[in-house]
Formats: C-alpha cells, sequence, structure tokens
C-alpha cells in the first residue's frame, strides 16, 4: 500500500493560500511464482481501486495555449493526475 498524505500546494503558491492537492492512498497487488527450471512468471496490479489522484498541481494560462482547441476554458489549475489501474504480467528464465 502506498500513501501520499504530505501536503502539497499548486506551482506558484509559495504562499500555501490556495487549495493544496489532495491526499491518496494505493493500494498494489503482486505475485510471483518460481519453478525449479528456471522460470519465473508474475504479475502486479497496481492502483486496484482505481484511485483518481493528482501528483502535481501548478498554475497557467490555459487558454493561451489551448484558444484554438476548445473556446470554454476558464481554469488557471493544471495537474498531473495519477497512474489509473495497471496490470503488468512477466515472465523471466534464469539458465
Amino acid at each position: 500500500m502506498e500513501n501520499c498524505f504530505a501536503i502539497n500546494y499548486f506551482r506558484g503558491d509559495e504562499a500555501n493560500e490556495n487549495r493544496e492537492l489532495d491526499g491518496y492512498t494505493l493500494v498494489n497487488l503482486s505475485a510471483t511464482y518460481a519453478h525449479s527450471s528456471g522460470i519465473t512468471v508474475g504479475l502486479r496490479l497496481e492502483n486496484v481501486f482505481d484511485t483518481a489522484f493528482e501528483t502535481f498541481g501548478t498554475y497557467g494560462e490555459a487558454d493561451e495555449v489551448l484558444e484554438d482547441i476548445y473556446d470554454d476554458i476558464e481554469s488557471t489549475e493544471f495537474v498531473g493526475p495519477g497512474q489509473p489501474r495497471t496490470l503488468r504480467l512477466f515472465a523471466s528464465y534464469q539458465f
């Protein structure tokens, strides 16, 4: 399990006067099986509950960057979304 309860503010808010990024908890599961022949297989499921979380935040003028694509952007906050649920499978052979 991975926890992030540190208080993180947006870059550009050095006085910490605006909202802070939310803390989050992630649950990851993994399993491996090693056979005596040297073959190892396994899987890892990350973010089991598909928790939506932000890893970074900053301020900017979205309308200046995306004005030709989206007409109705009013937010000045940009956030870095966390990784969604991910399944990784792996195999290895040792000789």
